[in-house]
């Protein structure tokens, strides 16, 4: 059992050597070594504290020899005085359509 701790924490700690800008990536990397179920929470049934950094989940509209909906990740914030989201959401009639919690971020000794 100790081996299937120790396997994902040495695999978060390498991830955080090799992939320095990427929350994403760090982000899963944390919950999958220290055991944290990651849950999509839909934006219809709860939203983020005002100005929390999340990881959402959106779709937005592309224009040009696309013309149709994409959906993709970025990191953001929601608004609750606006009712609107922040951040790397971006893109035509963009839409959160769920959002998770990221990790505190990284703090080196000392």
């Amino acid at each position: 059992m100790k081996l299937l701790i120790e396997i994902p924490k040495r695999i978060y700690n390498d991830t955080k050597k090799y992939v320095k800008d990427n929350d994403v990536v760090l982000a899963t990397a944390y919950y999958i070594a220290n055991g944290i179920e990651q849950r999509w929470i839909p934006v219809s049934e709860e939203k983020p504290k005002d100005f929390d950094t999340v990881l959402c989940w959106y779709e937005y509209y592309r224009y040009g020899e696309y013309n149709r909906m994409y959906k993709t990740y970025g990191i953001g914030f929601y608004d609750s005085a606006y009712d609107m989201w922040g951040g790397d959401i971006s893109g035509h009639k963009a839409k959160v359509i769920a959002w998770m919690p990221l990790p505190k971020p990284y703090r080196g000794k000392g």
